[in-house]
């Protein structure tokens, strides 16, 4: 159930003209807390009935019953209900959902690939069984040593209903797309022609990004000042980017060699996303998926702007210990964020809390317990890495990219997923784009973090 979320009136020094089209987001319309909250309670009395008495137990049995009258009562004020898991946080339909009830429970779902439950129809006392089957065996899994249980399913995957029932509870990871119902509320198909075989190229020779940076530079100045994210004009920025990119060679992206004194965050934010689209479009992405990425690549960092507006970890030498402890929280406060403003972005949420979680553990946010963290977040994690080795900053020169390069191999299995920096070495992210000067008025845009690599 979707209703319309108009485009927000121009302000002074607005620069979305050139980037804006013409379709409006959406905003899910989403039931009261109240009983949002005695759904998950139910789920959790039925995996802890599960747990403690097998699931032919009576208490078992009655845990079910309630779970499934809590689940049609859901159903009863929103047509089509959706949790989305990250960590602790919560968020139904897309609003951050303030007390979700029992303690620990998301954090615990969503470690096990549990990221995104969905409500599609009223379900059956043997599909609510069958439900909490499956996510007690995700659990399961999620502590075992891999290998353990080939028969269980396996983090992250989509498990429905058995064989013969209707899919009315479904679970998975956050992902851009649902391979079933073509896409989660508020896909993207379309936004994004590529252009085919034989299409007509512009032939630009040296792209100028001045009119998008200027756009992201707008919305990092929008979040800090406390307003709602421009989600409308984000996606403008990012359908702009692939009008730049399909007129490049597959496996290409542009960078900017000599940004003047445009800031290192609203830049990084832009590379980042141009490279995300460049690899997906190489792997045959759809739209969807582009813009999915591009979005995840866009805001990955955007976290910063809420924890050092003014720029403060952008300094010649080491960041004390209170400043480092500030700079790790900002994954978990861009997810927040992102979860916040609009369901869309649950994929950039995700890749925003994941993108600096190493492949052997460790990382931040120390607290995040993860399984395997998401295709996604692993990919910006090394492509972000990449624009931060080749970017000058305050605290270090930039490195060549045979440099930036040799980082990512030293650091592939430890740092960075191995099979990505192996297959990273066939793109070209280095061909030259242009800007034009830092227009007066454009504040600093924020800044990104200082990467594991960097």
């Amino acid at each position: 159930m979707t209703g319309s979320r108009s485009t927000p009136e121009s302000r002074p020094g607005d620069p979305r003209g050139a980037l804006l089209g013409d379709r409006p987001g959406s905003r899910t319309v989403t039931a009261t807390g109240d009983a949002a909250r005695a759904f998950l309670v139910a789920l959790a009395q039925g995996l802890s009935a599960r747990r403690l008495y097998g699931a032919d137990h009576p208490r078992s049995r009655d845990s079910v019953t309630a779970a499934t009258g809590r689940a049609k009562a859901l159903l009863a004020e929103s047509r089509r209900p959706v949790f989305s898991l990250l960590g602790a946080e919560v968020v139904y339909g897309d609003q951050p959902l303030r007390d979700p009830g029992p303690v620990g429970l998301a954090e615990r779902l969503s470690t096990a690939g549990v990221q995104r439950i969905e409500l599609r129809g009223a379900p059956t006392e043997g599909e609510m069984a069958t439900f909490l089957g499956e996510l007690e065996l995700a659990l399961r899994a999620a502590g075992r040593p891999e290998g353990a249980d080939p028969s269980a399913p396996a983090p992250g995957d989509v498990v429905a209903p058995t064989a013969g029932e209707p899919a009315n509870l479904v679970w998975g990871a956050l992902r851009p797309r649902d391979s079933e119902h073509g896409g989660p509320a508020g896909s993207r198909d379309g936004d994004m022609a590529w252009p085919g075989p034989g299409a007509e190229s512009s032939g630009r020779e040296m792209p100028d990004l001045g009119v998008e940076l200027e756009a992201i530079s707008w919305i990092w100045d929008e979040i800090r000042a406390g307003r709602p994210l421009p989600l409308v004009e984000a996606e403008g920025v990012i359908r702009s980017l692939g009008v730049v990119l399909r007129d490049l060679p597959p496996g290409s992206a542009p960078r900017v060699a000599d940004p003047g004194a445009w800031s290192y965050g609203p830049l990084h934010a832009m590379h980042s996303a141009l490279l995300a689209m460049a690899w997906i479009r190489e792997g045959g992405g759809t739209p969807a998926e582009i813009m999915d990425l591009g979005l995840a690549g866009l805001f990955h960092d955007v976290g910063l702007v809420r924890v050092a507006p003014s720029g403060s970890f952008e300094h010649a030498g080491s960041l004390d210990a209170s400043e480092r402890r500030s700079l790790e929280t900002h994954p978990l406060e861009g997810a927040r964020l992102l979860l916040a403003s609009d369901a869309r972005l649950a994929l950039a949420a995700v890749v925003a809390f994941e993108h600096h979680l190493l492949p052997r553990g460790g990382g931040y946010p120390a607290a995040a317990r993860m399984g395997p963290t998401h295709p996604a977040s692993r990919l910006v994690q090394l492509l972000s890495a990449y624009d931060a080795l080749r970017s000058k900053r305050p605290f270090r020169a930039a490195r060549s990219p045979e440099a930036a390069r040799e980082v990512l191999r030293s650091g592939s299995g430890r740092l960075f997923d191995a099979s990505l920096v192996a297959e990273f070495e066939r793109f070209d992210f280095e061909l030259p784009a242009s800007v034009a000067p830092d227009p007066e008025g454009v504040t600093n845009g924020g800044q990104a973090g200082r990467h594991a690599s960097s």
